[in-house]
């Protein structure tokens, strides 16, 4: 009589579970939702940096917030909508001229990140790029 070897239903069973778990494991650590969104405050952090350099640039030659307090004016081009769904905003307030980039809440995130840098005319003084508590990168 010939002994016929096969794997059980039950050992099948386990190695699937196994396998689901392992998947699972690995969905958690590489957490697609959360490396888009680090990948999108990157971009946002640089688009808003560069603008900060225009910023900087107009303020230093021009020491008047009223000509530098747009886009245009900083010799920026709007980078809107990237990252998708972005913003950013140049503004004077007294002596001060700021630049914001702004990613809402979404993938990834459930606040806002914003990154800011702003130039004090009257005392030439320069605030680099901060990032706001919302960001995770």
């Amino acid at each position: 009589m010939s002994k016929f070897s096969a794997f059980t239903l039950i050992e099948l069973l386990i190695v699937i579970v196994i396998i689901g778990i392992l998947a699972g494991v690995i969905l958690v650590v590489l957490n697609p939702a959360a490396q888009q969104r680090k990948s999108a405050e990157a971009v946002l952090q640089a688009n808003t940096n560069k603008l900060c350099l225009g910023l900087f640039s107009c303020a230093q030659t021009t020491y008047d917030p009223l000509k530098c307090n747009d886009m245009t004016k900083i010799g920026g081009i709007d980078p809107v909508d990237s990252p998708s769904t972005s913003t950013y905003d140049v503004s004077a307030t007294g002596n001060v001229i700021s630049v914001t980039g702004t990613l809402p809440a979404g993938v990834g995130s459930t606040v806002a990140c914003e990154f800011t840098c702003a130039y004090d005319i009257v005392s030439g003084d320069p605030q680099r790029l901060t990032q706001g508590a919302g960001c995770i990168l």
